[in-house]
């Protein structure tokens, strides 16, 4: 049997179990949802979690990053284990999806909280409600922080803010929405930002390892600095006032999602799976 682990708070036990013998005839994975710079610069700055590094590579059979963005490994890095595989696309791109078609929307899904730069990104939107009237803000999710914002939104009266529960339905937003923002502090990939280029967003980013990686500013999408309420205000604004730019964004990141797709990436698990 193959088994996948893609939360942290397995590594002890598994590690001390297999110590004791256990899952011999197990082909054990551990994923990490980022970069592998994440056993540098994650892992081993903590004090109370720097021995998961070793814990990980004697303990899993095989390690998965989503992509390589380290030269100089800890030494209980094993590379023989360590094996990068991209996130697929969670649906197939909408070849027929006519942008001029699209509602004048502007979206964020996902958790609203901090950690997702929603305070950020509502208050870039207070800053330029009154000249994108015509506009709406739709934030999609559900987290920890919502009443919160709800309670922000009504208290500075900021218009033309919709906030809609969560589900695992999110093509259909996509699909609706001319520009898709993700205000992330930290983001390890961005599945959301391919998600939002399949379906011909113009999206913008904050500059997270994952916004970083996907999107060369001003070319398939737009970057801006992490927390900068002015520098994403201007972005929002630009893409809303230029119709010419904002096809432009959205039609090079839907060429740019190729990669992505499942029948390019369902093989490289075969050298993983046993």
């Amino acid at each position: 049997a193959n088994i996948i682990f893609n939360k942290s708070l397995f590594i002890e036990p598994i590690w001390i179990l297999r110590k004791f013998g256990l899952f011999k005839n197990l082909n054990l994975i551990y994923m990490h949802h980022g970069g592998s710079n994440a056993f540098k610069d994650f892992y081993m700055k903590n004090k109370f979690t720097k021995h998961r590094v070793k814990m990980i590579f004697d303990a899993f059979d095989k390690i998965i990053c989503l992509f390589e963005n380290e030269k100089s490994y800890p030494s209980d890095v094993k590379l023989e284990k360590l094996f990068f595989i991209l996130n697929p696309l969670s649906f197939a791109p909408t070849d027929n999806l006519e942008i001029e078609k699209k509602e004048n929307i502007v979206l964020s899904l996902g958790r609203i909280t901090k950690a997702k730069g929603i305070d950020t990104l509502i208050k870039a939107w207070q800053n330029i409600e009154h000249d994108v009237k015509e506009w709406q803000l739709h934030i999609v999710g559900d987290g920890e922080d919502k009443l919160e914002f709800i309670k922000f939104v009504e208290q500075n009266n900021i218009p033309n803010i919709k906030f809609i529960d969560g589900t695992n339905d999110v093509e259909k937003f996509y699909e609706k929405a001319k520009i898709f923002i993700i205000p992330s502090v930290y983001e390890g990939f961005g599945l959301t930002i391919t998600e939002a280029m399949s379906c011909k967003c113009c999206v913008i980013s904050s500059k997270t390892d994952g916004g970083r990686r996907l999107i060369t500013n001003n070319s398939n999408g737009l970057l801006f600095d992490i927390g900068d309420v002015e520098e994403l205000s201007s972005c929002i604004f630009k893409t809303i006032n230029d119709k010419s730019f904002r096809n432009k964004i959205a039609n090079n990141g839907y060429a740019s999602i190729e990669k992505f797709k499942i029948e390019n990436l369902y093989q490289s698990w075969e050298h993983v799976i046993i």
